[in-house]
């Protein structure tokens, strides 16, 4: 099974959006809004001693905790701007090039006029989706991403995701250690 398609910068932004929701990420986007609306809770605090500062310190609170919460936006926006810029300079090629990738029971090829990648299904650690987007993990930090729109119908574009998912999933059927079984009867 192969489907040939090319990415745009929508799909890199769709991406790039994704992966601001993952857990690490998430978690560290978090820690810092936390740290920001301390930040400016301390200085708002340190603010209310000092004399003649009138409505700064409030100021300085509310001006925090707004900025945190637009905080994720601000990096929403940075990654389009990257995107768009990456696409716009000429110089990334391979990645907007019209790639092939073709599933068969061995690996994962992926093929244009650049390069050529042969991955193992052993070494995907995840298939996902997202309505307009197959992710196909090779680590946490790398990937391919196909659009759904060079597919006929949703039908082919689930067909293509099932049969990348079954040949991972036979790939990867003796890969994990069996969990000891339980011993009967502990003895006292």
């Amino acid at each position: 099974m192969k489907v040939q398609y090319e990415l745009t910068p929508e799909d890199l932004v769709e991406f790039a959006m994704l992966s601001l929701r993952r857990p690490a990420v998430a978690r560290a986007i978090r820690m810092r809004q936390f740290g920001v609306v301390m930040l400016f809770g301390a200085m708002g605090i340190g603010f209310t001693f000092l004399d003649g500062l009138g409505r700064l310190p409030a100021f300085v609170v509310v001006g925090g905790m707004l900025f945190a919460l637009v905080l994720p936006s601000l990096w929403a926006a940075q990654a389009r701007r990257q995107v768009a810029a990456s696409y716009a300079d000429g110089r990334n090629r391979a990645l907007y090039a019209v790639h092939e990738m073709m599933l068969t029971p061995e690996a994962l090829i992926v093929a244009s006029e650049f390069k050529e990648t042969r991955l193992r299904w052993r070494g995907i650690e995840e298939i996902g989706e997202t309505e307009n987007l197959f992710l196909i993990d090779e680590s946490s930090v790398m990937g391919y991403v196909v659009p759904r729109r060079p597919f006929e119908s949703g039908g082919a574009a689930d067909g293509f995701l099932k049969a990348a998912r079954a040949h991972r999933a036979r790939a990867c059927s003796g890969m994990l250690p069996e969990a000891p079984s339980p011993q009967g009867g502990a003895e006292v």
